[in-house]
């Protein structure tokens, strides 16, 4: 469909309006192949921010 899981997910959550909460186990959810930015939204990092990171 040309569309990442994280993005996918992520569009799923504010359309539905949910906020999903933690306290999450990172090093499990790592072991598992779920990268923290699928479900943790203190991990992302917006474009912006990224970008000025990148100065």
């Amino acid at each position: 469909m040309g569309r990442t899981i994280c993005n996918t997910f992520r569009d799923l959550l504010e359309e539905y309006n949910v906020e999903v909460k933690g306290p999450f186990n990172h090093l499990a959810r790592n072991e598992a192949g779920l990268p923290e930015k699928r479900y943790d939204p203190s991990s992302r990092v917006d474009d912006n921010q990224k970008k000025l990171s990148q100065i």
